[in-house]
C-alpha cells in the first residue's frame, strides 16, 4: 500500500449504518462504479434469511469526509459521518432491509477508517479491495474504463491516446493496472 494511503489510515471501528452514506451529490467523485441493483437484492435477501454471512467478515473502507485525522481524534467515531469506498453493494442492501422488515438486520459494521484521502488515493482502495475481495462483485471490463474515462474527465467524448500525457498514464496505472489501462487504449484503437 502506498505510504502516504497507510499514514490516512484512522483504525478499524464497528459504524452505524445510518453514519455511512453513498457516494453522492459532493461525494460522487469518489464512486469506483454504479450499483448493480441485482446484486443488492441477492445480498438483501441472503440478509433477512441470515445474518451470519461472510459479508459481515470483509471490512468495508469508509472515508470521513467532514474530519481530519486530527478532528477524529478530538471526538467519537460514532459521531462521524462517511462516504463508503468499498462496500457499496453491502451498504445498499442493509439499507433496503430496513425498507423491506421496518428494521436493519445489520445495525453496525467493521469498516477501516480513512481521513484526508485525494479522489484518486480513495479510487485506488476501492478498486484494490474490490479486486482483492473474494466475496465482492467483480468490477468488468467495462466498468474499468469507464472509470478511467471518468479520471479523464471527459466521460463520453471520444479520446485519442496522444491526449493522454505521462503523468496521467501514471495516474491510471496506479488506479487501475496495467491490463486495464492497456485494454482501454485498446478499445480506443478499435473504436469500440
Amino acid at each position: 500500500m502506498n505510504p502516504s494511503i497507510k499514514d490516512k489510515f484512522f483504525g478499524e471501528y464497528h459504524i452505524n449504518v445510518e453514519n455511512i452514506v453513498e457516494p453522492e451529490g459532493d461525494n460522487t467523485q469518489f464512486r469506483v462504479r454504479d450499483v448493480d441493483m441485482e446484486t443488492v437484492d441477492k445480498l438483501c435477501q441472503n440478509m433477512i434469511k441470515s445474518v451470519d454471512l461472510p459479508f459481515n467478515a470483509a471490512p468495508m473502507i469508509v472515508l470521513a469526509f467532514e474530519d481530519t485525522k486530527h478532528s477524529l481524534k478530538q471526538k467519537r467515531v460514532s459521531s462521524c459521518k462517511f462516504v463508503v469506498l468499498d462496500g457499496n453493494h453491502r451498504l445498499r442492501a442493509i439499507k433496503q432491509t430496513k425498507r423491506i422488515t421496518g428494521e436493519y438486520v445489520i445495525r453496525d459494521v467493521l469498516c477501516h477508517v480513512y481521513t484526508e484521502l485525494s479522489r484518486d488515493e480513495a479510487l485506488r482502495l476501492g478498486v484494490n479491495n474490490n479486486s482483492h475481495n473474494d466475496h465482492a462483485n467483480a468490477m468488468s471490463d467495462w466498468q474499468k474504463v469507464n472509470l478511467l474515462r471518468s479520471l479523464l474527465h471527459q466521460p463520453h467524448s471520444q479520446v485519442s491516446p496522444v491526449d493522454v500525457s505521462t503523468y496521467e498514464l501514471q495516474r491510471f496505472y496506479t488506479i487501475l493496472g496495467a491490463t486495464t489501462v492497456c485494454l482501454f487504449f485498446d478499445m480506443l484503437f478499435l473504436n469500440w
